[in-house]
C-alpha cells in the first residue's frame, strides 16, 4: 500500500515539473523593441511586423517600420522611451551590455544579437523565431535563403574568380573613412558565395 502511494506521489510530482517546469518556454512576447535593424528586418521577414512596437533610428525596412516609435540607436539608445512602450522583450546588440544589464533591472527579457558569419545570419533567424513564437516562418525562411545561395553557389561555380574589394561604407564626396570587407563575416562569406576573391 505504502509503494503503491509512492508511485502515486512520484507520478504526481513527475507531471508537475513536466507542467510547471522552469524549462518551459516562455510565452511568445507581443511587444517588441529592435534597436538592431538587421533583427527588425528578421522579424517582418518572418510575420512578426506586428508585435514590433519600437525600432531603432536607423531601421527604414521593410516600410512598415516608418510607422513604429523611434528609440534612438545602438549607440545611443533612449532608454526611457524603450521603458514607456512597455516591451515584453528588447532586442539588444551583443557589444552592448549595458543596455542589457538596464533592460535586466527594469525585468525586461532581451534576445542578444552577435554579428558574425553568414551561417550566423539563417541560426539567428531560426533561434530568434523561437524565441518570439514564430519558428516555422523562420525555419522557412532560413531555409529560403539557404537555397537561394546554394543555387548561387552552383551558378558560379567552375567560373574564373575575381580578386573584390568590397566597399560597404566611406564618407560622402570623398574616399575617406572607408569601411571595406576584411575577409570574415557574413558580407565577406557573400562575396566568396558570389564568385569573388574577397
Amino acid at each position: 500500500m505504502v509503494r503503491g502511494a509512492r508511485c502515486v506521489v512520484l507520478a504526481v510530482a513527475i507531471v508537475c515539473a513536466v507542467l510547471l517546469g522552469g524549462s518551459a518556454p516562455s510565452a511568445a512576447p507581443i511587444r517588441i523593441v529592435s534597436i538592431v535593424p538587421a533583427v527588425t528586418e528578421m522579424l517582418f521577414a518572418i510575420g512578426a511586423g506586428p508585435q514590433v512596437v519600437g525600432v531603432s533610428s536607423f531601421d527604414h525596412f521593410p516600410a512598415e517600420v516608418e510607422t513604429r516609435t523611434r528609440v534612438g540607436g545602438l549607440i545611443d539608445p533612449d532608454v526611457e522611451r524603450i521603458l514607456t512602450l512597455s516591451p515584453d522583450l528588447v532586442i539588444v546588440y551583443g557589444a552592448r551590455s549595458d543596455l542589457a544589464a538596464r533592460m535586466a533591472r527594469a525585468k525586461i527579457p532581451t534576445f542578444t544579437y552577435e554579428t558574425g558569419d553568414l551561417a550566423n545570419v539563417t541560426a539567428t533567424i531560426r533561434r530568434l523565431g523561437a524565441r518570439v513564437g514564430r519558428a516555422k516562418a523562420a525555419d522557412t525562411e532560413a531555409a529560403r535563403i539557404e537555397r537561394e545561395l546554394d543555387a548561387i553557389r552552383k551558378r558560379v561555380a567552375g567560373q574564373p574568380r575575381y580578386r573584390t574589394l568590397l566597399i560597404f561604407g566611406r564618407e560622402p564626396g570623398s574616399l575617406r573613412g572607408v569601411y571595406a570587407s576584411g575577409g570574415v563575416g557574413f558580407l565577406h562569406d557573400l562575396l566568396e558565395i558570389a564568385g569573388g576573391d574577397d
